[in-house]
């Protein structure tokens, strides 16, 4: 099935996109220190916050009511979205922030450094509750499975990439995989990565075993998600070209995206089947998976 071409949400500036839990809601934060907020299905916009800070990136809470946006100088802002206004605001790390995620229960804000640090803010307070000196490539961003048990860093320099899971509070590995972007399933026992950074590949993650390695990409991939159901898993590759794979045979079922331009990053809906890409310049556009299985 063929994707609809794509909606331009933003012209330049935009670094990171978010979809709200009900995918209802895309945040977009920018350059000149603006998060704007866009109907996830018609692009419509739906408010605009100058928060005076270049910023970096951004993330929903888990109940939709507050978004965590990073500036660029290591700064977190917790905003609360319907009350229009500033929760708190902490400088939390010395370098800039190149992820963002929220654990399952809503109560903890993952934030990964440049540098190699991971913070565990407390949501209600703001203060710090844990830090994880990663060390080794520079971190590009992290995640915390939906089960809250573990936390997937994403390193790399250059071609040079690394996929690690770490247990949520000792911070053991539990693997650890040269590839590219990572997505844990929706029940957190497997883990869909880029091996090499063009193959998708599917991992157990109690016993680090390969389970599935789908057909190499001729680019490079750029971002991935499981579908809610389990029964897919979605692609962006470093052209903004979107794929659907069946997880069981690895076939093709979807593709989406419009004319091919140096991608830099994107962001799926939690149904995969939207997703937001961003190319060199900041443009932002918003696909979708017509006639999604």
């Amino acid at each position: 099935t063929t994707g609809i071409a794509g909606l331009s949400l933003a012209v330049s500036g935009i670094t990171s996109a978010a979809f709200s839990p009900d995918n209802g809601t895309i945040a977009l934060a920018g350059r000149d220190g603006r998060l704007q907020l866009r109907n996830a299905e018609s692009g419509a916009d739906k408010g605009v916050r100058n928060l005076g800070t270049a910023l970096s990136a951004v993330r929903f809470a888990p109940d939709g009511r507050s978004v965590a946006v990073a500036a660029e100088g290591g700064e977190i802002l917790l905003l609360d979205l319907a009350k229009e206004r500033e929760i708190w605001r902490r400088k939390i790390h010395d370098s800039p922030i190149a992820g963002l995620a929220f654990s399952p229960d809503g109560r903890y804000l993952l934030s990964a450094s440049t540098s190699g640090n991971i913070e565990v803010t407390s949501v209600l307070s703001g203060s710090s509750v844990q830090r994880l000196p990663v060390g080794g490539l520079p971190i590009r961003d992290a995640i915390y499975s939906p089960d809250g048990r573990y936390i997937s860093v994403m390193q790399g320099e250059g071609r040079s990439n690394l996929v690690r899971v770490l247990e949520v509070g000792n911070g053991r590995e539990r693997l650890s995989v040269a590839a590219a972007v990572a997505s844990f399933s929706v029940n957190g026992k497997y883990l869909l990565v880029a091996s090499g950074g063009h193959t998708p590949t599917l991992f157990d993650i109690a016993s680090g075993d390969e389970l599935r390695r789908f057909a190499r990409y001729p680019v490079q991939i750029l971002a991935g998600a499981y579908a809610e159901s389990g029964q897919f898993v979605a692609t962006v590759d470093s052209e903004g070209q979107g794929q659907m794979l069946d997880t069981k045979d690895g076939r093709s079922v979807a593709q989406a995206g419009g004319p091919r331009v140096p991608a830099r990053y994107a962001a799926f809906s939690s149904d995969v089947a939207r997703f937001v890409v961003i190319d060199g310049e900041g443009r932002a556009t918003l696909h979708r998976f017509e006639g999604k299985p």
